[in-house]
């Protein structure tokens, strides 16, 4: 009818802002990845010789933590970050390290044997004989210096993924 006025809820109204409260609140709950809530922190501590094989660790902080002799073999590290973090004489082999962050990471004599690194960013990362025997590295970022050290003893094919590490790593045939 011309002339009629409708009713619409004023922005102002208490009640409408009370439902869009809940109902923000409720769509936060219900897309909060449960990753999210487990996310380890252990960023700057001493984890020297820890044994913490097949843990999650998925999206983990682990910024400049000392994990010399750390057996980290068989972990989910995806997404974690271990920038500055001290990997040397460190067990990653099997892990997953699948788009973490590992920028000026020590890795010396680590055990990176068949560990996931694609998308990994590894740049300015230590890899004095760094054994990366079936490690998959596609899509990583590497330092062209580390990928020239690296592929004097590169070799083996990662078990899932069936990459050749070489192939992975760019390494001249």
């Amino acid at each position: 009818m011309p002339g009629t006025k409708i009713n619409h809820p004023s922005p102002r109204d208490p009640e409408l802002l009370r439902w869009l409260c809940w109902l923000c609140l409720l769509v936060e709950l219900l897309w909060l990845p449960a990753a999210w809530a487990e996310r380890v922190n252990l960023s700057g501590q001493s984890l020297y010789g820890q044994r913490l094989s097949g843990q999650d660790f998925a999206l983990g902080s682990f910024v400049a933590t000392d994990l010399q002799y750390a057996h980290l073999d068989h972990c989910n590290l995806s997404g974690a970050t271990l920038t500055k973090a001290n990997l040397s004489h460190g067990d990653l082999s099997d892990s997953n390290l699948e788009n973490a962050l590992l920028d000026l990471a020590i890795l010396d004599h680590a055990d990176l044997r068949r560990a996931n690194l694609r998308g990994a960013i590894l740049s300015r990362a230590n890899w004095y004989e760094t054994d990366v025997t079936g490690a998959d590295f596609t899509d990583a970022i590497v330092d062209r210096a580390a990928v020239r050290y690296l592929c004097q003893t590169a070799s083996g094919h990662h078990p899932q993924t069936g990459v050749a590490t070489r192939a992975s790593l760019g390494c001249p045939p």
